[in-house]
């Protein structure tokens, strides 16, 4: 009898430490993933597999959300905007780059001619214009000590003003993403 009993005990603390085992392994399943192994959960990183990058944030602080916007640019006469769309935030040094893409629509070397995309920032001052646009449309800086600080995007479209040719159409549409990267 004793042998049976203390068999049943033998038996009793192997099940409690086997049961005890299968739940810490259940427990451990369930920590986030992290592919690149960064310290964020791939599902909060936006860079799963580079570590260097996790974190991508739309420019400008006023604005919620991702910016993707398609901006018709209405010119003198029809319109009173002047043709100018700036966008601006400030970018600290803990960024590794910001990030601008952009389209004309229609994209003509008529429009590109009259039109500019300046980029301004504390290390420094970067202008396109005319047919540079049709060849850059993408645009990356790498963010450093010197450079972080206040940008500012400009869009400029020149066309339909006195002095410009009367083919340049008086409404274009520019779309555009500018964002930010840790």
């Amino acid at each position: 009898m004793r042998k049976i009993i203390a068999l049943l005990i033998i038996l009793i603390i192997l099940s409690v430490g086997i049961l005890s085992g299968c739940e810490q392994q259940s427990n451990t399943n369930t920590i986030a993933k992290d592919t690149d192994g960064d310290g964020y959960p791939d599902t909060q990183d936006a860079f799963p597999t580079d570590s260097n990058l996790h974190l991508i944030t739309p420019f400008e602080t006023t604005v919620r959300g991702q910016i993707n916007r398609d901006i018709g640019v209405n010119l003198p006469p029809h319109g009173d905007d002047g043709g100018t769309i700036q966008v601006s935030d400030t970018i600290e040094s803990d960024y590794k780059y910001v990030e601008c893409k952009w389209s004309i629509q229609p994209d003509n070397a008529s429009i590109r001619e009259y039109f500019t995309f300046e980029i301004s920032n504390p290390a420094g001052y970067n202008k396109y214009t005319g047919n540079q646009l049709s060849g850059v449309q993408n645009y990356r800086q790498t963010i450093s000590l010197t450079n972080s600080g206040n940008w500012m995007f400009s869009f400029t479209y020149r066309g339909g003003v006195s002095g410009t040719p009367s083919y340049l159409p008086d409404y274009i549409t520019l779309t555009y993403e500018i964002y930010k990267v840790k």
